[in-house]
């Protein structure tokens, strides 16, 4: 067989014992020429390393998913954005889909959180919340499961699909038992099964979004409100604004004092509940809500 001049050639090795760690293979291609030794070569768009740790795999896609995450943010726009759909197809297509592929290989890598940063601030820039807003929050306004989840989720449909007779997978996890084989140090039968005995789909809502999100759904309230209205509603289900509450805890303000006269903090509930500004200026609703409005 001979390989294709145009296609990447390379040979690697991984040994069991450390002290053959560094050994390189000399293979030739043609004569007198040798093929490219590799230390961490890919394999169908996964970058092995010889502990499996796929710190390189997830620090490449952490490096790819983080250039469409910048792509998500140029339609981003608080009076021209797009709209809630645009958004959330771009984000799964540019973002969610490259970042899970073949997540069932590197799921219980501890290098996954590097991944997750990019993930959670794409779920950001959907929602329109700001950085201090918790990060358990953002898949419930983004109508985004959480990356975890959806790496459960691949690795139960897995599971599910390596239990027939007919399957890749259903030899070497539940018939063949090689001796000397090297045994992982977190295998994936446990794993799978594990996850059959508990519920990840859908997330439990958060106590303090139960007053306004009853459960989880890939349409959150207000998805089809036009682009500033949409990021208004977020951002007030977070109590972010131009109160003084928040703007003392940016430096910004003097102190937290309402402006009606109470040394009680200007949160939104103060702002809004106990003492509105139509109940301190006679003025009607719709000047609370221009207030709001004007909030944020």
């Amino acid at each position: 067989m001979a390989p294709k001049a145009h296609h990447q050639q390379n040979c690697s090795v991984f040994h069991i014992r450390n002290h053959h760690a560094g050994y390189q293979l000399k293979v030739e291609s043609s004569p007198g020429k040798l093929l490219p030794f590799q230390n961490n070569p890919t394999y169908l768009g996964i970058t092995l390393d010889r502990s499996l740790t796929f710190k390189d795999h997830i620090l490449k896609l952490k490096n790819k998913v983080s250039s469409q995450v910048y792509l998500i943010k140029c339609l981003a726009g608080l009076t021209w954005g797009c709209s809630f759909n645009v958004f959330r197809t771009s984000a799964s297509v540019l973002v969610y889909a490259p970042a899970e592929y073949c997540s069932q290989a590197w799921r219980q890598s501890a290098h996954t959180r590097k991944l997750d940063t990019q993930l959670k601030e794409a779920m950001r820039t959907v929602s329109g919340c700001v950085r201090s807003t918790p990060t358990d929050f953002l898949p419930f306004l983004s109508g985004s499961l959480p990356p975890t989840t959806q790496r459960n989720t691949a690795c139960l449909e897995l599971h599910r699909k390596s239990q027939s007779p007919d399957h890749l997978l259903h030899e070497t996890l539940y018939i063949r038992r090689t001796a000397n084989r090297l045994c992982s140090r977190r295998p994936l039968r446990p794993l799978m099964e594990n996850l059959t005995n508990q519920d990840y789909f859908p997330p439990p809502v958060l106590d303090s979004l139960k007053p306004y999100i009853s459960c989880f759904t890939n349409s959150p309230p207000g998805c089809y409100m036009p682009s500033k209205a949409r990021v208004q509603l977020k951002r007030l289900y977070m109590g972010h604004g131009r109160f003084n509450d928040n703007l003392y805890k940016m430096g910004l303000a003097d102190n937290k004092n309402c402006v009606c006269g109470d040394i009680q903090s200007a949160s939104l509930y103060h702002c809004t509940v106990v003492a509105p500004p139509c109940s301190i200026t006679n003025t009607t609703n719709e000047d609370l809500i221009e207030y709001l409005c004007n909030s944020f």
